[in-house]
Parts: C-alpha cells; sequence; structure tokens
C-alpha cells in the first residue's frame, strides 16, 4: 500500500528509462550533427566521446548559437514564417510545419484521418532560415566545440522523486541516465515516469 501512495520512492531511473538512446560522436562535424539530427526527426542529442562517454549535448539551442557566428546571415525572426495553425477533429488546435519532411529538426510526423503531415514541436522556438534550409552552412568543425558542455545526467539508481527533483531544478522535461562510468545507458523523460507511476497504482 504504501508503494501505492508513494510509488515514486521504489521506483528508479533504471526501471522507468527508455533504451533506445540516440546519440553522435563529438568528433564529427557540427553540419554532420544537424543533418543526423534532422534525418531521426529530434532537435537534440547526447554527445559521446571515443569511449562512450557522455561528455555534452547538441540541440536546436546550439544551431541558434551558431547562427550568430555566421556571416551574413539575417537575424532571428520574431514568428517563423513556416508554421500554419490547424484545428484538429478532436477540437485541439495545432501549429503545422509548411517545409518539406525533414527540412526543420523541430517538425513531428503525424496522421489525421489517414493523412500524413508535420507538426512543430516547439511551436513558441524562434527558428532562423539558415536552420530549416541549409545544415550544410553550419561550421566543419568538431561538434564538440559547439556543443553544451554540461549535460543534465542522473544515475541510473536514483530514484524517480530524485529525477523529478532534477528537472525541476534544470527546467527540463528529460534526463540522460547514465552508469558508475558515465557511459549512456536510457532517457527518462516527464512521460515516462507518469506511466510508470500510473501503471503502478494500478497494481
Amino acid at each position: 500500500m504504501d508503494k501505492i501512495r508513494n510509488p515514486d520512492t521504489s521506483l528508479t531511473a533504471a526501471d522507468v528509462m527508455t533504451h533506445d538512446v540516440i546519440s553522435v560522436q563529438e568528433s564529427i562535424s557540427a553540419t554532420e550533427a544537424a543533418q543526423f539530427l534532422i534525418s531521426k526527426s529530434i532537435c537534440g542529442a547526447p554527445v559521446v566521446d571515443d569511449q562512450g562517454h557522455c561528455v555534452g549535448i547538441f540541440s536546436a539551442v546550439d544551431f541558434s548559437r551558431i547562427a550568430q557566428t555566421l556571416p551574413e546571415q539575417d537575424a532571428a525572426l520574431e514568428v517563423c514564417p513556416y508554421q500554419s495553425h490547424h484545428r484538429h477533429v478532436d477540437g485541439c488546435d495545432v501549429t503545422l510545419c509548411t517545409l518539406p519532411a525533414g527540412k526543420c529538426p523541430l517538425q513531428r510526423p503525424e496522421t489525421e484521418e489517414g493523412q500524413a503531415r508535420n507538426t512543430c514541436r516547439y511551436p513558441h522556438e524562434i527558428v532562423v532560415e539558415w536552420q530549416s534550409f541549409e545544415p550544410k552552412l553550419l561550421p566543419t568543425d568538431p561538434v564538440k566545440r559547439w556543443m553544451s558542455a554540461v549535460p543534465i545526467t542522473v544515475d541510473s539508481k536514483a530514484t524517480l522523486a530524485e529525477c523529478a527533483a532534477r528537472m525541476e531544478q534544470a527546467r527540463i522535461h528529460s534526463l540522460i541516465v547514465i552508469d558508475d562510468d558515465h557511459h549512456i545507458v536510457g532517457i527518462l523523460n516527464t512521460l515516462l515516469g507518469l506511466d510508470a507511476v500510473a501503471e503502478l497504482a494500478l497494481h
């Protein structure tokens, strides 16, 4: 009964995390990293060294930082011009991406009534034009120069309560789960945590 009243006290990151982790090598170029993220339809991934240690994270936030260093680039747009607002059949409003599939790392492929479409993962993010069309304009030096070098991680043995506190403190929705050797063993996000607590409570 105590576990049902306080399910997060018995669950750990290892119990809840997904083992399906997409990462990039620190030695590849920023261009290659950006193209890889776009191909996977994700907006960020952990960065690992040759030994598989987590050394950073490379995401759309870093893309925006790089954009400021590129010559002859327009300033960030106040509103993304490639967004279109749409009302779902269930009455919920969604933001569609009008760019072709795979052209922006913020796209999320979805299907509505048998029709494929792309929604925007972060409709309030400021996206610059080079990010949407020309990842090849990114620098060719290693991604480790541009990544965020202090990733937010959590030990696989950390309780769900500790993980929640870590996310709240860092104001993020996911954590990189590592083992004692600092190797990535999984990813934990708020949805996985809520699903695990709900399932345990039902039992």
